[in-house]
């Protein structure tokens, strides 16, 4: 059989490229939007019932396409995929972002079935393409994916994204539909594991930087490159013979393994780890479309397509409800390498050779150059002054979702900005968790406020506490509680150097549960042991206990003194009904001033206070 060889990129490549970007987004706004909406402390399997509702209407694709004809059920797909993401882009209520990530996910399903899945190695180039742009999409925004973020330019973005989708989209229904057999179409079921890999690891910036301790500028370009590198590997495999193009696949298969197995060996190792899972990914990812298409019914491909959906939340509620198993990343990366290698060993010579633009590797810029201007926070090299004040504030952030449901660090920044402030303990630290956008709060807002983190993770590599600072530390350490069936936490402990004796920060987030009182009381017990009446101590966090409870008398049992008395209300912020953030000193630091702030950046009031006699 003749191989055709095509001199240009491919314009199905580029439209398939944009609305995977557009269909990425929608699942994350909408993952995100309804657990912080429908409420992060409904039962996880109602939430996770919700998102598994939404992917099983993929399947819809099908009778669609049946009563609408083919072109028409295509037309309305992608319609409706690049209209909400521009509707997103202006909504600016948490609810109605809901609904539009939800919808947005539905149509991406419908995309992925009834359009990428029948363009064959042009999806498969498309895929690899989305990667790499959604990589530098959240990488010129720090982390943040352009439906969160408020600036014009990530705007401007997904009105780009949406035009080359509904361009591509709309030619393409006009086209014969051509879809894989019972067979060929199997493959497709690894989309579902291919998409958990790169959204909940190797694309996720926090998931290489948290767990080796990696600044947020290292994980850009380590990230980036990996993507773009990766990408370029894809169109050489995709220019190749059938021959050569399993090779490919095989040797990029192997690449992810070894990546799997690094990024799980050791924490130093996950970034080195993960760059090799993303550098095979979009090899082994074009190999899961089928070449072999015939004019036939849809069916195969929707359905393998939806399971393959399903696959995808599955991953993903096992991932975050059982606190990171650390099989879910080779498990994800097996499945899509297994799938990948029984669908190049299955093809026949390829019928087309589909190039990327050339200026694709370019994508690899704009995290590279955000990554080298970021610059790293600046801190303090003189210990604290003997006599100096003091100023320190705790704050639980809901990883930046405010009171109402609606994503925005800039306004919890301004929290923290409005009092002078030497020391802030932050709670409920997000480092990159898919249900919350996937954001890298902790480097967003170390880098916007230019001070160094000190991060405590506590469930899994991504979820935890974080103390920000830019005085001299030392004996940083993070330990965790031992309380089985709860969800895992821990405390800080970090020492202040001054002129003086030094200042020791313990800094915690206890149990939620209303029946955790005891459990909370145990936790306290902890931390006091690991303070053992140490001199000039800062307590501080989120403690989910009234005054009057165990817990809070415990701690005034072991001298330490509450620097607000009888303090207002802190939770939750649209209509307090409990105080349970609070900062304690031992008795030789006096306190100067303290406040509880209002303010809904945050379902959690910040609460500040300036101390003498550092």
């Amino acid at each position: 059989m003749t191989t055709i060889m095509v001199r240009r990129p491919d314009v199905g490549t580029l439209s398939v490229a944009a609305a995977v970007v557009l269909g990425l987004q929608a699942f994350r706004v909408f993952t995100s939007h309804m657990f912080w909406v429908v409420g992060e402390t409904s039962d996880r399997v109602f939430l996770a019932a919700i998102v598994f509702g939404g992917v099983i209407l993929w399947g819809l694709a099908g009778p669609l396409a049946r009563f609408l004809g083919i072109g028409h059920a295509r037309r309305l797909s992608i319609v409706l995929l690049a209209g909400l993401a521009v509707a997103g882009q202006v909504s600016g209520s948490p609810t109605a972002d809901m609904w539009i990530g939800g919808i947005g996910t539905v149509a991406f399903g419908w995309v992925l079935a009834l359009w990428v899945a029948s363009v064959g190695r042009a999806a498969g180039q498309g895929l690899a393409l989305a990667f790499t742009a959604d990589v530098a999409i959240r990488g010129v925004f720090r982390t943040v994916d352009a439906p969160f973020s408020d600036s014009p330019w990530a705007a401007g973005i997904v009105a780009l994204l949406a035009l080359l989708a509904l361009g591509g989209g709309w030619r393409a229904a006009g086209r014969t539909a051509e879809f894989g057999g019972p067979l060929r179409a199997i493959p497709l079921l690894g989309l579902g594991s291919a998409l958990m890999v790169f959204m909940a690891f190797s694309g996720n910036f926090g998931q290489t930087a948290a767990p080796s301790g990696l600044d947020l500028r290292a994980a850009l370009i380590w990230v980036a490159a990996a993507a773009t590198a990766g990408l370029a590997w894809s169109s050489a495999s995709a220019k190749s013979g059938r021959g050569m193009s399993l090779v490919h696949v095989a040797a990029a298969s192997l690449v992810m393994a070894a990546g799997a197995w690094l990024a799980g060996s050791a924490p130093g190792s996950t970034f080195p780890g993960l760059a090799l899972v993303g550098l095979g990914l979009p090899v082994v990812a074009t190999a899961l479309f089928p070449e072999d298409r015939k004019p036939r019914t849809s069916a195969w491909s929707v359905i393998n397509v939806t399971v393959g959906g399903v696959l995808l939340v599955a991953l993903l509620f096992i991932f975050y409800s059982f606190y990171a198993p650390p099989w879910v990343l080779p498990g994800a990366v097996g499945a899509t390498v297994v799938l990948a290698l029984g669908s190049s060993l299955s093809r026949h010579q390829l019928q087309g050779k589909r190039l990327i633009p050339f200026w694709a590797p370019l994508l690899f810029l704009p995290p590279f150059v955000v990554g080298l201007v970021s610059g790293a926070p600046s801190s303090d090299s003189a210990p604290v002054a003997a006599g100096a004040n003091l100023n320190v504030m705790t704050y639980n952030i809901r990883q930046g979702f405010g009171a109402t449901g609606r994503f925005d660090l800039e306004a919890v920044a301004q929290e923290i900005e409005k009092r002078p402030t030497d020391i802030v303990g932050l709670q409920e630290v997000g480092r990159g968790w898919v249900i919350s956008g996937a954001v890298d709060t902790l480097a967003w807002l170390s880098l916007r406020l230019d001070t160094p983190a000190y991060y405590g993770a506590n469930l899994g590599d991504l979820w935890g506490n974080a103390v920000l600072t830019r005085l001299p530390v030392f004996g940083v350490a993070n330990t965790h509680f031992n309380s089985e069936g709860r969800v895992p936490r821990g405390f800080q402990r970090i020492g202040i150097q001054t002129t003086g004796a030094p200042i020791t920060i313990l800094h915690t987030h206890l149990d939620h549960e209303d029946d955790g009182n005891t459990v909370r009381a145990a936790q306290v017990v902890r931390v006091l042991e690991d303070w053992g009446t140490s001199p000039r101590t800062i307590l501080l966090g989120d403690l989910n206990a009234e005054p009057d409870s165990v817990a809070i008398r415990t701690l005034a049992n072991a001298g330490f003194v509450d620097v607000i008395p009888d303090g207002p209300l802190t939770w939750p912020a649209t209509a307090p009904e409990e105080r349970i953030d609070y900062i304690f000193v031992t008795p030789d630091l006096s306190v100067n001033e303290a406040e509880t702030r209002e303010s809904l950046a945050s379902d959690h009031y910040p609460v500040w206070a300036s101390l003498a006699g550092t």
